[in-house]
């Protein structure tokens, strides 16, 4: 189908999840420019690609279903696009859709839901923390930039729980027979990955080999998508 504006859906995983949002955006301009794609440019002295993601992904955080928009310069297929682009990627980007959209377009988050596998461990614990955050009407934090800022962030989560079952991605987690997950979810753009260790009483998760995953992003205008049966991604 031809368009100049597409969206498209993608995953990041491996040794990628360790590359910066900066680094990934300069990455994705040599991939456009390997693959001879006539993208749009932004104006001044130093023009970039337009190509906005919907939320950028936070580093060492796996993206399952992330969302990004590029605009052309003149129409083009989408499937000869989607082949075009996933031919330059660099291992650990991985295009799984395409769909043109209006030029005016533009991706909204309305939901996000992110995984984490627990060590069995402290399944107990991280249960008793759970069922405490969602009785609290406010949960606070402190945010340091753009400027220091104290922040409710539990009108942000959705829904926390614990499950246990078996899942492709168990030797990530230190225990055998497939670890538990606790999937957060956020309802806008302003929240943010590093709050999904707010329930775990963990102030460094990510430090300790616990790999967070983003398992699924929702945008305004788009229906909620029925949970897809995991691979790893």
């Amino acid at each position: 189908m031809l368009g100049d504006k597409f969206r498209f859906r993608f995953t990041k995983s491996g040794t990628l999840r360790l590359v910066s949002h900066h680094d990934l955006m300069r990455c994705s301009e040599r991939m456009l420019r390997r693959a001879a794609v006539p993208f749009k440019s932004t104006a001044g002295f130093h023009p970039t690609p337009r190509l906005v993601f919907a939320l950028s992904l936070p580093l060492g955080v796996v993206g399952c279903d992330e969302v990004v928009e590029l605009e052309l310069t003149e129409p083009r297929d989408s499937d000869q696009l989607f082949s075009a682009l996933n031919a330059q990627a660099p291992t650990g980007l991985v295009f799984t859709r395409v769909a043109p959209v209006p030029m005016k377009a533009t991706a909204r988050v309305r939901r996000v839901v992110y995984e984490l596998p627990l060590p069995a461990d402290r399944v107990a614990d991280v249960e008793a923390a759970v069922a405490k955050l969602m009785a609290e009407p406010k949960v606070w934090v402190e945010r340091l930039r753009p400027s220091p800022k104290r922040l409710n962030i539990r009108p942000y989560f959705r829904n926390v729980s614990v499950e246990k079952r078996p899942t492709p991605l168990a030797p990530l987690a230190s225990c055998e027979g497939g670890p538990p997950w606790v999937p957060p979810a956020t309802p806008s753009l302003k929240g943010r990955g590093s709050w999904c260790r707010m329930p775990l009483g963990e102030p460094r998760v990510l430090t300790r080999g616990w790999i967070l995953t983003r398992f699924s992003t929702s945008i305004c205008g788009s229906r909620r998508p029925v949970r897809p049966v995991r691979t790893s991604c």
